[in-house]
């Protein structure tokens, strides 16, 4: 009988157990990177990777800010050059841009695969959380977040419920 045991880290946490011997396998919501992957080649481990879910990306912003949408270029700038936007009336907007937490698989996404591995702008925040993301949206207007939608996509969750009528996606 095969024996698991489980626990839950961070995925650099996860890939450096499972560099270091610590752990015979690891779940984590990307693959590895070129520089993660060339470390494993070194000690002749070549690690595999299998998708078994998918999510997407969800930006959400304080239901009285005056954005209802928000195009792909949009979105692009201001996460990599400002903090501008054009409200839903068409005047411009500042909004302050929050990213849920640093190495999350949303901040891991948007860098590599949005702004081709280029550094978030200056009005970027990393906050500690999804739910501190989440949150502070609530509480601020003019404020927009990029978050995992498994946040809030249950209807039936109490993080959906407590913040129905505060945020808007």
């Amino acid at each position: 009988n095969a024996s698991v045991e489980l626990f839950s880290s961070s995925e650099n946490e996860a890939i450096q157990a499972l560099y270091s011997n610590k752990c015979e396998a690891i779940v984590i919501s990307r693959a590895l990177n070129s520089t993660e992957k060339k470390a494993f080649e070194s000690k002749g481990y070549f690690p595999k990777f299998s998708a078994v879910a998918k999510s997407g990306v969800a930006l959400i912003t304080n239901i009285n800010t005056p954005l209802n949408n928000i195009s792909y270029e949009n979105a692009l700038s201001l996460l990599g050059k400002s903090g501008t936007t054009t409200d839903s009336s068409g005047q411009n907007i500042d909004l302050r841009v929050l990213l849920d937490k640093n190495n999350s698989s949303v901040v891991h996404y948007l860098k590599d695969s949005l702004l081709k591995g280029k550094n978030f702008s200056s009005n970027c925040n990393i906050l500690n959380s999804t739910l501190d993301a989440i949150n502070y949206v609530a509480q601020n207007i003019n404020t927009i977040a990029f978050i995992d939608f498994s946040w809030i996509s249950d209807v039936d969750d109490s993080i959906y419920k407590a913040n129905r009528g505060k945020v808007k996606f």
